[in-house]
């Protein structure tokens, strides 16, 4: 167990519900939030909305007046049915909070310092990998920065090689930051099949897929 009880939550029962259009109920985005959910049992339903201006209209009297710009997703979280519901619309947020929920706290670091350093890697999976990922999903007819941003993500994996070079997983004993990667890299086998690979990655991605297949 985790060296940090303050982050365990699992004696309280959550409820969640991802809202958003069809297109970002299936995109790279979503599909992390549902897979990471799965693998440490928890259901997340999902409300479809025609469009993002009628899923911030069906959503609005949810959100506090201070709350942050909508973004195409929104996670509407009710704790133990009897708290004040909460709106989360960052994916990496939606996934800290969740898990916390479950008896996998450990996935978000057993230490400060691995918390601190799987943050990090979510953030740097976000810039360098997700964004120009999903631009090349949503964008394919771009062809002059499709190529660019194809060869923007080989660098990012390439970078993501050498830190796994005598290391099992991103971060200590695994944590969201490996399961976060295992979604995205999935997404890139289906836009970019003839990647290039990289010997250290596509190990430790073959032990990811076992353990979550287990976990599931």
């Amino acid at each position: 167990s985790p060296s940090l009880p303050w982050c365990r939550m699992s004696d309280h029962r959550i409820e969640a519900v991802l809202h958003g259009t069809k297109q970002e109920l299936s995109s790279v985005r979503a599909d992390k939030i549902f897979r990471v959910a799965s693998c440490v049992g928890l259901k997340i339903t999902q409300q479809q909305h025609e469009s993002a201006d009628a899923m911030l209209d069906a959503t609005a009297t949810m959100m506090p007046p201070s709350c942050a710009p909508p973004r195409p997703l929104l996670l509407h979280c009710t704790v133990d049915a009897t708290q004040r519901p909460i709106i989360l619309s960052s994916t990496s947020t939606m996934l800290r909070y969740m898990i916390r929920f479950t008896t996998n706290a450990s996935l978000l670091g057993r230490s400060h310092v691995e918390m601190a350093q799987a943050d990090s890697w979510l953030d740097w999976m976000w810039s360098h990998i997700e964004v120009p990922l999903c631009v090349v999903l949503e964008h394919a007819d771009a062809q002059q920065s499709y190529a660019t941003l194809l060869k923007s993500l080989e660098n990012a994996l390439a970078t993501v090689d050498r830190h796994l070079e005598g290391r099992a997983y991103l971060v200590g004993d695994r944590t969201l930051a490996d399961m976060v990667l295992v979604v995205l890299l999935e997404a890139i086998e289906l836009a970019h099949p003839s990647r290039t690979k990289l010997v250290h990655l596509d190990r430790w991605y073959s032990n990811m897929i076992k353990t979550m297949a287990q976990q599931s």
